[in-house]
């Protein structure tokens, strides 16, 4: 069971101490008295990042991080945090490609259409005041496409890590049932193709890597559909399906992630236009 899957199932045991409530309350300088009640809708909350270290759970949301003890339920304090300076701040730009040309059977080769040549400027107007240091990418042409001008703007390279590409699709693969199926257990995964898990796993091994290297920096991921929402999905277990549904039309998308060290305190959805996936 995913750690924040832990806490979230067993709500009805979490609980506080007077003196925790009062601690909590006076901490955050919230206006009720029902600061059990207050800390459930934050953790059920979708914009949550929940870890485990040790005997605690942390969950962090917006500028205030919950501490609730892993084995007692108990609810230990919570407390403001305090943003460290933006020079140690990592921030990444996941950049989901645009338009593709599906009538290319290559998955690894296949192209921008016109249309994905000329919404790919988009997201070299967002990034070119964006103090860019590195970028990174899928190794699939379409990723690199994408941000190619970007990256020609800022006279940067960019690095390719075969970790960081899409799903693998097995037979039929693509379609509505199928989302549902992975989404519903992200274990699972037709013949010949990859569930969200393995996904998940080596697009996190990459990212991780990319954070440790990259401190401080301002960084650049050229990404996929699958690939991006595995990510989402690590960080908060709420995103599902639905939420993958959402932006698999989005091409080319652009969210930004602010992390401190490899552990991300906010998210921001940017710009995006909207095609038909195929």
């Amino acid at each position: 069971m995913h750690t924040a899957d832990k806490l979230r199932n067993y709500l009805d045991l979490l609980h506080t101490t007077e003196l925790g409530a009062m601690r909590i309350k006076r901490n955050l300088e919230l206006d009720t008295d029902d600061v059990v009640g207050w800390c459930k809708k934050q953790i059920l909350s979708a914009d949550a990042v929940i870890t485990q270290n040790g005997k605690n759970w942390y969950v962090r949301v917006a500028d205030y991080t919950i501490t609730v003890n892993a084995s007692s339920y108990t609810i230990i304090t919570a407390h403001k945090v305090k943003r460290k300076p933006s020079s140690t701040v990592t921030r990444v730009y996941f950049v989901r490609h645009a338009q593709s040309d599906h009538s290319y059977k290559n998955d690894k080769t296949r192209p921008l259409t016109a249309e994905g040549k000329a919404d790919s400027k988009i997201v070299l107007n967002f990034l070119k005041d964006r103090e860019i240091d590195v970028f990174y990418s899928s190794p699939y042409k379409r990723s690199i496409d994408t941000i190619a001008d970007a990256a020609a703007f800022y006279g940067k390279k960019i690095h390719t890590d075969k970790r960081l590409r899409e799903r693998e699709a097995g037979v039929n693969g693509n379609n509505q049932m199928m989302f549902a199926k992975r989404w519903a257990n992200l274990d699972y995964h037709e013949d010949q193709g990859e569930s969200i898990h393995m996904v998940q796993k080596r697009n996190m091994t990459a990212l991780e890597e990319i954070l440790e290297k990259n401190r401080g920096k301002n960084i650049v991921i050229g990404t996929h559909g699958t690939a991006l929402s595995s990510i989402l999905n690590f960080y908060n277990p709420a995103f599902g399906c639905k939420d993958f549904l959402r932006i698999i039309d989005w091409m080319p998308y652009v969210v930004e992630l602010d992390f401190d060290g490899i552990h991300p305190f906010s998210i921001k959805e940017h710009c995006h236009i909207e095609k038909k996936f195929s």
